[in-house]
């Protein structure tokens, strides 16, 4: 079983990117395998890949600051307009 990680300062401020990275429980209480977020930098703006492992899909977004990457990240999380892509290199997890 998975150990919920609990960060209510983070959750407080990135309400839609703590749901994603941190809820191992789905809305009907099934469990879930959390989301994943890769930071880099990439020609000069913060990049942000998002990785549903549960699903195996990918969402990326970048923004010129690191707090307005993750701004933006949790308001499209919460919004739920994502251009989410087939993630090429996922398995399937074990349940």
């Amino acid at each position: 079983m998975a150990v919920q990680m609990v960060d209510d300062d983070f959750r407080k401020v990135f309400p839609g990117l703590a749901e994603f990275l941190m809820d191992v429980t789905w809305d009907d209480s099934s469990p879930r395998v959390t989301g994943t977020l890769a930071v880099s930098i990439h020609e000069g703006r913060w990049s942000g890949r998002l990785a549903c492992r549960d699903k195996g899909f990918v969402a990326f977004l970048s923004a010129g600051s690191w707090k307005e990457l993750l701004k933006a990240l949790d308001s499209h999380l919460q919004k739920g307009d994502l251009e989410w892509r087939v993630d090429q290199f996922w398995k399937k997890p074990k349940k």
